[in-house]
């Protein structure tokens, strides 16, 4: 069986981070990470 590493994941890291966290690493697929760089260039273009 495989063991997990405790100490390879931050304890504050939870998958929800993805849709909250504004700056840092995040864990997500590509296809998440494309729609949250549309997302953030929306509000990007409305604060301009």
């Amino acid at each position: 069986m495989t063991e997990l590493d405790e100490k390879a994941v931050a304890p504050s890291a939870n998958l929800a981070d993805r849709y909250r966290v504004d700056s840092g690493p995040v864990l997500m697929t590509g296809v998440q990470a494309i729609a949250r760089h549309l997302v953030e260039q929306h509000e990007r273009d409305r604060r301009a």
